[in-house]
């Protein structure tokens, strides 16, 4: 899972706290001064970022993601058969 997380350019914080993890998911960005937004992700890690996700919501159950639109692009043009 490690692999997921530099894939998608993730900072290091979000792997060691949760909750900072939940938060990108329902706003995503994060305010602990990485200044990480999704939507400055490249497609590539935009669709690492997204496996991620998945995984996590089938784990843990979905914290009320929302992200940014550019994440939803991805989600429903680059990556074939998801809404």
């Amino acid at each position: 899972m490690r692999g997921l997380f530099d894939a998608a350019g993730l900072p290091g914080s979000v792997t060691r706290d949760r909750v900072l993890f939940d938060y990108l998911l329902m706003h995503g960005s994060l305010e602990d001064g990485s200044e990480f937004s999704d939507d400055r992700l490249a497609s590539e890690q935009l669709i690492a970022l997204n496996e991620l996700v998945s995984k996590y919501i089938e784990r843990f159950g979905d914290p009320g993601v929302s992200m940014g639109p550019e994440f939803h692009r991805v989600r429903t043009q680059i990556i074939p058969g998801l809404r």
